[in-house]
Order: C-alpha cells, then structure tokens, then sequence
C-alpha cells in the first residue's frame, strides 16, 4: 500500500491536480509528513482516479527513487521543480554529481555532429557523465560517444520506460540501458505527449553542473534546457556556429544575451570545466580508440616522421585535401594519439 500511496501522490505532481506541489515537497520536513498533507488534500474524486493509476502504474522492474532517499541526486533535490519519484534503470546513488549536459537539434548539420562527438568523447575520455534526453541528431551522437568509450552516460526520458518507442530509439535507450542509465519521472507505462517533453528538460540541466548546447534554433527544445539551465544556476556553454545559419541561431542568442560562454577550445573548455570545480572523480583508464582507414594512415605518416611534421606534407603524402585534413587531425588530437603545435605542424603525442 505504501507504493500505491507514493505514486499517487507523485501522480498528483504530474497531473497538476495539487497545487503548490513542489514547494510543499521541498519544504515538508520528511516523506510522511509531505505524503499526508497531499492525501489530506486531494479531493476525493480526484484522488480516487490518481489511485486507480497509481495501482496499474505499479511496477517493481524498476528502480524508484524518492525525493527523501539518500540516493536522489543531490543537484537535482535542488531545483524549484524536483520529481518526487524518480524511476530508473539502475540504483542513482553513484551517479555523482560529475555530470555534463550536452543538447542540441535533432536536424543537425555535418559541422554540428563533428563537433558533439569531439567534445563528447573529450568530455566522456575524461570521466565526465553527459546527459542528454536520447533524440535523434545531437543528444543521440552525445550518448553514442560516451558508449564507444566507456565512459557514463545518462538518458532522460519524458515517458515512462516501459513505452514502446520506434525501433532507432528503443535501439538506443536498450543501449543506454545496459551501460548507462535512463532516468524519468513519468511511471512506467506513461506516453509522451507534446508537454512532457519541455517539462523533461528541466531534469535534463537539473542532474548537472554544466548545460552545452551544440546546435539549435531559435524555438527548440533545446533553448528550453537552456531557460533552465540559466534559472537553475547551471553554467551554461554553446558552440559557435555561421551568421545566418538557422542551426546557429539560438546559440548565439544565448550569447549575445550574456546567458552562455562560448566555447572557442576544446581542451581549454575541458580545463574550465576541471578549473571550475567539475574535476572528475577518477579519470577513465586509457584505451586504444577505434581509427578510421584515414585515421590509422595519418596516424601512422606522424609516427613514422619521427619528428614535427607540416599538414601540406601530410596532405601530400596522404592524397587527403587540406579541408578534410585538418578535420581527422583534429579527430586524432581529440584521441590523445596527436598534439599540433605552433607552425601547423603535428607529432605524435607522449604516452
């Protein structure tokens, strides 16, 4: 009975059917004192259907977290709004509070999806945990990176976990399932609908220290996380894209109001993050990447030049144009396996 008084009283949050929810859960001294106030104060009838919910919402696969529990993550207990219950995949209270958002459009250009995966897998290389909410295009190649090497990753969902989704997504959340974490409000069998999905992003900067949003337009969800990150405190990054690129746009609005930084390095953004008190915990043990044919060729001309090597040189000796050049180089930086250095000149990196 205990469950089915929990979930009805987290239902009562979700369907707005208690008003002032989240300060009375905020400021109730403990979770008996809180469950009792909402009982007391549903009306019967609503009551009574939030119960009949709660009873075929009951579902102990997955793991529930509530607001009083010590599991319950630490900078998510801290926003206006915090769920009462969480549901995951897996026990939270490792989670730690070393996580990292990354979001974006979901319709994201080539520049856009080279440069999530350069600082996702920085990010992730370094045991940040990224966040992301597992849609197509940005938040998808976020995940995807953090999985390919090793590292944490957490998928918030604005449905509930047992929700049959389309075959590419439900790929990637069984993904994130095994390795990672998925993590809801909404009760196992609950479908999305055109308002959970804004009101899941504040869950998304919530969990985390730091928001970066990659690409996004004006009127996107994307800049939705990032009103909450901004209310919330969060410290807030975006990517620098072209004047009059639609994909750009609401990045630099973000900056242009002085809401964001912008991300000019990507080492130095990592070290920011480090300087700014979001130092990892443990850094992942060093792996061997996965290369690409152009990767391993241009590994290999660096390492068999035995000393500093010019990119004309390289892009001669390869048959690579420049253009393209420049971007598996920065790839293979990314990687740890080369540094470049002053003059456009690259050599292998110290191990």
């Amino acid at each position: 009975m205990t469950d089915i008084i929990r979930l009805t009283a987290h239902l009562a949050g979700v369907r707005h059917k208690f008003r002032g929810f989240h300060e009375k859960l905020k400021s109730s001294g403990d979770e008996a004192a809180f469950l009792k106030l909402v009982m007391e104060k549903l009306p019967p009838d609503e009551r009574k259907t939030l119960e009949c919910e709660a009873e075929k919402s009951a579902d102990r696969s997955w793991t529930v977290t509530g607001f009083f529990d010590h599991a319950y993550p630490p900078l998510l207990r801290k926003i206006s709004s915090p769920p009462y219950l969480l549901f995951s995949n897996r026990e939270l209270s490792d989670l730690g509070e070393n996580c990292v958002a990354v979001v974006g459009a979901r319709k994201c250009t080539e520049y856009g999806k080279k440069i999530c995966n350069s600082i996702s897998y920085l990010l992730s290389a370094r045991g940040f945990t990224l966040v992301s909410g597992m849609a197509a295009g940005i938040d998808s190649i976020c995940h995807r990176a953090a999985l390919e090497c090793s590292g944490k990753t957490v998928g918030v969902a604005a449905w509930g976990l047992d929700h049959k989704l389309p075959s590419s997504q439900a790929e990637l959340q069984n993904a994130i399932s095994r390795k990672g974490y998925l993590i809801t409000e909404y009760p196992p069998p609950f479908s999305p609908d055109r308002t959970t999905f804004p009101t899941r992003n504040r869950l998304i900067s919530g969990l985390c220290s730091a928001v970066i949003v990659v690409e996004a337009e004006v009127h996107s969800g994307s800049l939705i996380t990032a009103k909450h990150a901004f209310s919330q405190n969060r410290d807030l990054f975006v990517v620098p894209g072209r004047l009059g690129d639609e994909m750009s746009a609401g990045c630099l609005l973000l900056a242009h109001e002085n809401k964001a930084r912008i991300i000019f390095s990507l080492e130095q953004f990592a070290e920011q993050l480090t300087g700014m008190g979001l130092a990892p915990v443990e850094k992942l043990p060093p792996t061997k990447p996965d290369l690409t044919d152009e990767q391993s060729m241009l590994l290999k001309l660096v390492l068999e030049a035995g000393q500093p090597v010019g990119g004309d040189l390289l892009s001669r000796k390869s048959g690579i144009q420049p253009s393209r050049l420049s971007c598996i180089l920065l790839e293979l930086e990314l990687k740890g396996l080369i540094r470049k250095l002053p003059g456009n000149v690259y050599s292998a990196k110290e191990s």
